[in-house]
């Protein structure tokens, strides 16, 4: 991407943000083009830095936001580096990103609905394929389908492996992979416990909090209260909670 040339003499690529209150907490949609700022839309609970912003979790320290560098991410953002956008999705096959090229622009989001808005995108209602279009995930990520049909375009979704948009071309990028060889399942468990070393959300308590409850909202446990949930995992820098209906899943 060409920087932007700013009247102190510096060349920056700009992350505006501009939060929107009725949107879904965690949502959030970037706009750009060659040689511009890159607009991000967000609602609330995103966190936003200069250099990155993020709905997520991962194993890193949370101020410096270095979630492009790691395979342990589980959310969405996306991070500036050298001149350089890069947007991460999570690691997993049930949440990606979604992409296209319209209106002069390139846009990018974690949300298929506030992208085809954004944008005035429209898909064929009378369509029955979707559910198995979107389904075809389940074949991997060499095989699902990767563009979606819209009135002004392909609409390109992004499983697992992170973006990057440089000299105004996106192109993907393979997520980076640390060696983890695990000699037996002691070890497996203990990694996932994070015993043997912290392996997953590091941060303050206090800038993470916004983000523990859109992730407690997900997972249909903001309303526990007293002896409906139990904690399960606690550690210095971030927790599990689980409903006590539940926990015979864990048990044996």
């Amino acid at each position: 991407m060409s920087p932007v040339s700013h009247a102190n003499g510096s060349l920056v690529t700009e992350f505006r943000y501009h939060p929107q209150a009725d949107w879904p907490e965690l949502a959030w949609l970037a706009s750009t083009a060659i040689g511009l700022p890159i607009d991000i839309f967000h609602g609330t609970r995103v966190e936003t830095r200069p250099d990155w912003f993020a709905e997520a979790v991962w194993d890193g320290d949370f101020a410096a936001g270095d979630f492009d560098s790691t395979d342990l991410f589980f959310g969405s953002g996306a991070r500036r580096r050298n001149g350089a956008i890069v947007f991460v999705p999570s690691a997993t096959t049930v949440d990606r990103l979604q992409w296209i090229e319209a209106k002069g622009r390139l846009w990018v989001s974690n949300s298929l609905v506030a992208l085809l808005a954004a944008t005035g995108a429209e898909l064929d209602p009378t369509d029955p394929s979707y559910f198995a279009f979107f389904g075809t995930i389940t074949q991997g990520l060499r095989r699902y389908r990767r563009e979606l049909a819209s009135s002004i375009g392909p609409v390109h979704l992004a499983y697992y492996h992170n973006l990057r948009w440089e000299n105004g071309r996106l192109t993907e990028q393979e997520k980076p992979h640390a060696d983890r060889p695990f000699a037996d399942f002691a070890e497996y468990r203990s990694f996932l416990s994070g015993t043997d070393s912290p392996h997953f959300v590091r941060g303050p308590s206090g800038s993470l909090r916004s983000m523990y409850r859109g992730f407690l909202r997900r997972a249909g446990l903001d309303k526990c209260r007293g002896a409906e949930c139990s904690l399960v995992v606690e550690r210095r820098n971030w927790l599990i909670f689980i409903r006590n209906e539940d926990r015979s899943q864990l048990d044996g």
